[in-house]
């Protein structure tokens, strides 16, 4: 019996010496295990949206060269439409419609009016952890329109490389979508063939555009 009772007080203070050590290394780890004063853990990533869209307006600044008459530049409205799917909540693919307005169709007379459009393929990457900073490329089709009199449009191909940045202004974490303001700056060029302008006069045209937009993206 009071071998029994020495062996139970054994296994007792053994766990009890085990206890206390264990004890030890979890005070030791805890400053490693707590965030650092001044900074909070990261949160969860949300469960992301599958669809994204975007509209921005902005200024542009248009060099154009051609194959016969003189260069050109001008400074003109760049506006964009474009949506997609998002892959992952930093990896956004979609389309883009957008373009420089280059003469505004209007006074009633259907003779006026002259635009560079782009019919873009995108991917836009957030590449910094936990920034809204993003890196936008893509490129396809460019399309030339030309409504005044004796002239006439083209298209040709593209490609446009940005940068920008997502503001939040509105989350909605019950349904996983937000709001943000975008502002973003990108370059695009291309080029487009058998243009007719001015009258009588067909040649080649090349468009190098910097352009400062300002937008509503929904992701």
């Amino acid at each position: 019996m009071a071998a029994l009772l020495r062996r139970r007080w054994c296994m007792l203070a053994g766990m009890w010496k085990s206890a206390r050590s264990f004890g030890a290394v979890l005070v030791l780890l805890a400053p490693l295990a707590a965030p650092a004063a001044g900074t909070q853990a990261p949160l969860p990533r949300e469960s992301p949206s599958l669809f994204w869209a975007g509209a921005d307006i902005g200024y542009g600044s248009v060099a154009r060269s051609y194959s016969v008459t003189g260069d050109s530049r001008e400074g003109k409205v760049a506006f964009a439409l474009r949506g997609g799917i998002q892959l992952d909540p930093r990896l956004l693919l979609g389309v883009e419609f957008g373009g420089w307005t280059l003469q505004s169709a209007g006074g009633g007379n259907p003779a006026t009016g002259e635009a560079i459009g782009t019919r873009f393929l995108i991917v836009q990457v957030y590449p910094l952890a936990h920034s809204a900073f993003f890196v936008r490329g893509g490129g396809g089709r460019v399309v030339y329109s030309n409504d005044r009199q004796g002239e006439s449009g083209a298209s040709g191909s593209g490609g446009v490389l940005g940068i920008g940045y997502d503001f939040d202004v509105k989350r909605r974490d019950g349904e996983h979508t937000a709001f943000y303001i975008t502002s973003s700056l990108d370059y695009s060029a291309g080029s487009f063939s058998d243009a007719t302008s001015p009258p009588g006069v067909v040649q080649d045209q090349r468009y190098r555009a910097l352009s400062a937009r300002i937008g509503l993206t929904f992701r």
